[in-house]
């Protein structure tokens, strides 16, 4: 059929939008009343961080091990002490913070489907990010993965819909986008090499030298940032840590002669080369990370390889970490309703069944899509580039969860296509 020949599918009204919007907002806060759980583990040191920061200025973690300063990356908790700051220590605030995050998140899903493929496919990709349990459920957790979220879409929404080869518009957005980058880089530092992602995009879609100054601006950015905390890092720690001190930890995580691929908790034994959390300071535990698991791979290649397909499968394999932290095995503040919910394997069922096909609508948009328009291979680009780095370390299902606003945008340009069809 040729293209003028198409049927041609009426617009969508504004309020199809809102309705995807009102979807997403309404589960998640249904889910905040519902659940009233407690933050646990590393989700209350990141809480008690952005309080302590507010409060005192001073960046730390009050771990079982002891107080650290710089344990984990310093994005999210001076994002979320801003709110603090301005209301206080009220209960629950990360809740109602996660809770605008996220619905910002699905609109700007929206508008990025809707850039690349039309209207009705974006609206299907945010709404499959607004009706997913495993992201809904992440909502009451005060870990990093809604913010984080919030910003990947932001920056790649900025990257679609910016004309980079016009001056007119691209200063003001350019500085937002090196900002989003830096942000992105103090929050998982792993994405401070994002801006030679961005540079290769904008290679595609402006001149040569263009996209070299383009992407130098971005990279100064994400360096201002890392030499700024490095520094700090070096005048309180004393060495000139890379944002966070729990990098070398995690390299060891997932290479060491008890590494599964996936999240593990070490034996408690006295050898630090199986158990670095002996060693306590947290510089030293950074320092025997990278040392011990640097060691392993060079005395064990062939693992380290025979081991990535297992990592990659722990990334991927299922949705359900939102919900075991913030339901199942979260303590509660108050009786839940749904408490008998928390014995039964349903919602663990529902979340990796929709997250199944939510999959596998996305695997088929990739096929559909072919990575023909230089937006489909940028939105490629970040998820193969967010994989690497889970190849050589170790999996865990949140850590896609920055990536869902991505697989549910190519979901629902195979959802329309379908819908199209059916018409």
């Amino acid at each position: 059929m040729q293209p003028s020949q198409r049927p041609q599918v009426p617009p969508f009204p504004d309020l199809a939008l809102l309705g995807v919007l009102a979807l997403g907002l309404g589960l998640r806060l249904g889910w905040i009343l519902l659940v009233p759980n407690e933050q646990f583990s590393d989700f209350k040191w990141y809480d008690e961080a952005a309080r302590h920061l507010a409060a005192h200025g001073e960046l730390r973690y009050d771990t079982e091990y002891g107080i650290y300063r710089a344990w984990f990356p310093p994005g999210w908790p001076f994002f979320l002490s801003l709110f603090y700051r301005l209301v206080g220590p009220v209960p629950d605030l990360v809740k109602a913070v996660n809770l605008v995050l996220a619905v910002v998140t699905i609109l700007l899903t929206v508008r990025i489907g809707t850039r690349l493929w039309g209207r009705r496919a974006g609206l299907w990709g945010g709404g499959f990010l607004a009706a997913l349990p495993g992201q809904v459920a992440y909502v009451s957790t005060s870990n990093y993965e809604v913010f984080l979220a919030a910003l990947v879409t932001a920056a790649l929404t900025l990257l679609l819909e910016t004309d980079w080869a016009a001056a007119s518009s691209r200063s003001g957005r350019l500085h937002a986008l090196g900002v989003l980058l830096a942000w992105m880089a103090m929050t998982r530092p792993l994405l401070v090499l994002l801006p030679l992602v961005a540079a290769w995009y904008l290679r595609t879609v402006t001149k040569p030298r263009h996209a070299l100054v383009l992407g130098a601006v971005l990279a100064a950015y994400v360096g201002a940032a890392s030499l700024g905390w490095m520094t700090r890092n070096l005048a309180v720690l004393g060495e000139p840590v890379l944002f966070s001190t729990n990098g070398g930890y995690n390299f060891w995580h997932g290479n060491h002669p008890n590494a599964t691929g996936r999240a593990m908790q070490p034996p408690n034994v006295p050898d630090p080369r199986l158990n670095p959390h002996t060693l306590r300071n947290e510089v030293s535990i950074n320092r025997a990370g990278y040392r011990y698991g640097l060691e392993y791979v060079r005395e064990q290649p062939l693992r380290f390889i025979a081991m990535i397909p297992t990592r990659i499968y722990y990334l991927y394999y299922t949705d359900t970490m939102g919900v075991y932290l913030s339901f199942l095995r979260a303590p509660m503040k108050a009786p839940t309703p749904l408490e008998p919910l928390r014995s039964s394997p349903l919602p663990e069922q529902i979340a990796f069944r929709s997250y199944l096909l939510v999959m596998l609508l996305a695997l088929a948009g990739i096929a559909l899509s072919r990575a023909r328009l230089p937006g489909e291979r940028l939105l490629l680009a970040f998820v193969l580039y967010s994989t690497f780095w889970t190849a050589i370390t170790f999996g865990q299902d949140r850590y896609h969860v920055p990536l869902m606003p991505i697989f549910c945008a190519f979901a629902g340009l195979a959802a329309s296509r379908v819908s199209m069809r059916q018409r």
